[in-house]
This record gives C-alpha cells, sequence and structure tokens, in this order.
C-alpha cells in the first residue's frame, strides 16, 4: 500500500519500480496496471540482459494480445529473435506474421527452423510470400512449401507452387496431382515429372496408364512418350512383364504415322500381335517390322504365328525353336540329343546359343513327326558355370500342317511311311527334290 502512494514520488527509482512491480505478481507478467513500469525497465540501463529478454517477452505478448500496434511494430522491429527459446520462438513468429512483416517471420523461420511454430503459421507465411514474390523459383520457399504440404497443410498458393516445383518420391507426386485436381489446377508439369520419374526409377505404379494418357491428353512431348513406351515396351518383350493393351495402342499409332521408334518398341509390338487375335493385326506394319529382323538375320521362335503373311518367314517354317533369357554378357551353352521315334538316341552334344537381343538366346532345330530333343542349359557368368534350365523339345504332326516347305515334305514321308502309304511317300519325295532344288537355284548363302 505504500508504495502505491508514494509511486509518483519515486517513478525515476528503479530499485523502487523493480519491488512494485514484484510485489504485484499475477499469472500475466505484464498487465494494465505495470505495463508502464516495465517499459521504463526495460530502457534503464542498470537492468540486466537476462532480465531484459523477459520483460521483452512479456511486452509483446501483452501488447499483442491488447492491439498495442504502434508500440508492438517498435518493439518487433528492434528485437533479436535470438532472446527466444522453444515455444517462445513459435509465440514471436506468429505475431511477427499476423502483422505481416513476413520477410522478417521467414529470415527467423529460415534461421532456427520451423520447430515449435503451428504449421498453419507457417503456412500462411509461404502462402503471402509466394504471391509476394510472383511464385518465382525459390529452394528455399520450395523446401517450406513442402514442408506444410507434407504435414498435411496447404491452399490453392502452395498447390500451385509445388505442381511446378515439387521435389519427392512418385507416391508423393501422385498425391500431389489428385489434390491439384482437386483445387482444379492445371496439372500438365505434374504429370510430365510423374512420367519422368517413372522412366528414370522405373519404379511400380500399377496406374502408371492413367498418368500416360493424362499427359498424352494434355498433348505432351511426343520424345518423352516414346521413351516411356520404350521403357515399357523394354520390360514386355525382355522381362515378361504383364502390359496393358494401351501401350500397344500407343505404339500402334506412332508406326501407323511411321514416327521413327526404337527397335525394342517394334519387337515388343510384334509380340504383342503374335499373341492377339488376327483381326487386332495391322499387317503391314507386322510384314516391314518382322522383314525388317530377318535383314538382320534374326528370327524370333514367335515370328512363327506370322508364316501366313510374311513370305520371307516359310524359310524358317521347318525349325522348332528352344528360347532362353539369361544374362546378356552370359556365355550360354545348350547340351543336347535327339531322340527319334524308334528309341534311338544321339549322344549329347553342345552349342552356343545364338544371343538375339539382350539376354534373349535361341538354339533352332529341324525336326521330324516323332522326334525329341531332350536338352539342358548352362549358363556361365564370371568363371561360374550353372545348371538353369532343362526340358524336352517335340514337333508333332499338327505343327506341320500348312507350312509348305522342303522339309515339310521330308515330314509328310516319314508319316506315310509308318502308315505304309508308299504312293504318297513317292509323291512326297518328288516334291521335297523340286523344292531343294528350287531353293538351292534361287537363294544363294550371304
Amino acid at each position: 500500500m505504500l508504495l502505491e502512494k508514494i509511486a509518483h514520488l519515486v517513478s525515476d527509482k528503479i530499485g523502487l519500480i523493480m519491488c512494485r512491480v514484484e510485489s504485484a505478481y499475477s499469472y500475466d507478467l505484464v498487465t494494465e496496471d505495470n505495463v508502464f513500469d516495465y517499459e521504463r525497465l526495460l530502457h534503464s540501463d542498470v537492468i540486466t540482459f537476462s532480465y531484459k529478454k523477459t520483460i521483452v517477452k512479456g511486452l509483446l505478448k501483452f501488447y499483442f494480445d491488447n492491439d498495442y500496434y504502434a508500440e508492438l511494430e517498435d518493439i518487433l522491429n528492434n528485437v533479436k529473435p535470438e532472446i527466444f527459446e522453444g515455444d517462445e520462438k513459435g509465440t514471436f513468429l506468429q505475431i511477427l506474421i499476423a502483422r505481416g512483416m513476413y520477410d522478417t517471420a521467414f529470415s527467423v523461420l529460415d534461421t532456427f527452423g520451423p520447430e515449435h511454430v503451428e504449421i498453419k503459421s507457417v503456412l500462411r507465411l509461404v502462402s503471402r510470400l509466394l504471391e509476394r514474390t510472383d511464385f518465382e523459383e525459390n529452394d528455399q520457399l520450395i523446401s517450406y512449401a513442402q514442408y506444410v504440404y507434407r504435414e498435411g497443410k496447404y491452399d490453392g498458393n502452395i498447390l500451385a507452387y509445388l505442381e511446378q516445383h515439387f521435389r519427392g518420391s512418385v507416391k508423393e507426386l501422385k498425391s500431389l496431382y489428385r489434390d491439384c485436381e482437386s483445387f482444379g489446377l492445371d496439372t500438365y508439369i505434374l504429370i510430365e515429372n510423374i512420367i519422368i520419374q517413372l522412366l528414370f526409377t522405373n519404379a511400380f505404379c500399377a496406374d502408371k496408364i492413367k498418368y500416360l494418357d493424362a499427359f498424352v491428353e494434355m498433348q505432351g512431348t511426343l520424345g518423352l512418350e516414346k521413351a516411356f513406351l520404350a521403357q515399357c515396351a523394354y520390360d514386355y518383350f525382355v522381362k515378361d512383364t504383364i502390359t496393358d493393351d494401351y501401350i500397344f495402342d500407343r505404339i500402334g499409332r506412332l508406326l501407323r504415322d511411321d514416327e521413327p521408334v526404337n527397335r525394342v518398341t517394334k519387337l515388343a509390338m510384334l509380340k504383342y500381335y503374335s499373341f492377339a487375335s488376327k483381326d487386332k493385326w495391322n499387317i503391314d506394319i507386322i510384314e516391314k517390322l518382322v522383314n525388317e529382323e530377318l535383314e538382320r538375320r534374326v528370327c524370333f521362335p514367335f515370328f512363327m504365328a506370322f508364316l501366313p503373311i510374311v513370305n520371307k518367314l516359310q524359310s524358317y517354317s521347318d525349325y522348332s525353336f528352344v528360347e532362353y533369357k539369361g544374362n546378356p554378357k552370359g556365355h550360354v551353352v545348350i547340351h543336347y540329343c535327339i531322340e527319334h521315334d524308334d528309341g534311338v538316341a544321339t549322344e549329347y552334344r553342345k552349342e552356343e546359343m545364338t544371343h538375339l537381343y539382350s539376354g534373349i538366346f535361341v538354339k533352332s532345330f529341324i525336326l521330324f513327326c516323332g522326334e525329341t530333343v531332350q536338352y539342358y542349359i548352362t549358363e556361365e557368368n564370371q568363371n561360374m558355370e550353372q545348371l538353369t534350365q532343362s526340358s524336352v523339345l517335340t514337333r508333332s504332326e499338327s505343327e506341320t500342317e500348312g507350312k509348305p516347305w522342303r522339309f515339310s515334305a521330308l515330314n509328310d514321308c516319314v508319316i506315310a511311311k509308318h502308315l505304309d502309304d508308299y504312293a504318297t511317300v513317292e509323291e512326297d519325295l518328288i516334291s521335297y527334290m523340286e523344292k531343294d532344288f528350287l531353293t538351292k537355284k534361287l537363294f544363294k548363302m550371304m
């Protein structure tokens, strides 16, 4: 009571002022009753720095809570952020943001990080700065925009900025794509980034066709589409990955438009056709692509599906094939014996299999009806030989039907002989000799 009565007489006595404010303790350090005293203490030279920090924090809270805007601006412009710790730093940042001091707030945020700061405050700060900088690329803004988004907070500004500059995994890109769509934002750059990341990481993405289709609908760059299709084609052709028909619809469109595509894309298209119904075939494309491979002296076993439409395949119609997939740099050897229909078998032989493309090896045999090839395959990698596959290859009577080439005539002879049909045997022998003569005269070794 005495201090209150003599307060006007000792207003310049710092010790008495401290005694007065300390004696009137309340939950809030600064109140309407003592704000003037604390202001006096703050500007006193005899008050310790540690105590001044406590006063500044109290004054900031009081000014902010009671709308003392002029006093608040003054203290905000002069206070050093280093005095705040833990949750106090978050409170200080929130006051800066609320007062629109975005540059100062961002400087503090970038110096001390977003810990102890409410995520909605960081969101508001970043969103306002994006507007002020006209969404220019900035590594710090990108980092904090990604931070708030990963914390599950965003607005239209954050999404629009991240659509162009987001750096993250395919999973995160897909989530961002959904959110941008829900805001009705343009997603071309985001879709392009998803396609590029899928292309270079080859990460599994169950709905990648959706993103490719969106990319095509947005008239994305043809070169990137070709690269993506080539990757899908490689996975299908070499790795036997199950591939959506949409991929082959796009490849077929490119081929019909005479767009240049790489070899594996063409091979994948041929393999797809070989398993498709004939009403889906594009005969012109099939003939062109198969003939390109035959000119390389390459014939994949599935080419036999195109015998009815590709004349040059007739010279391969007598062959049965063993196909093996392994290390492209490996040394692949097939060990085999041929067992005839009378039970007599040859001795085991071994031959290096022909490498056709990216780990696909082939060995061809000419077999007659009833003959069987027993074989096993070894693969040598880094001076280590390993047995990798064994099986049996046969040629049935039905396989020779519709393949009118010279060895099919000999095969018919074998069948006719077993049936004691010697008239047919004589006709087939004559047919074989005619075809053999024509082959030797018309076709020369290259």
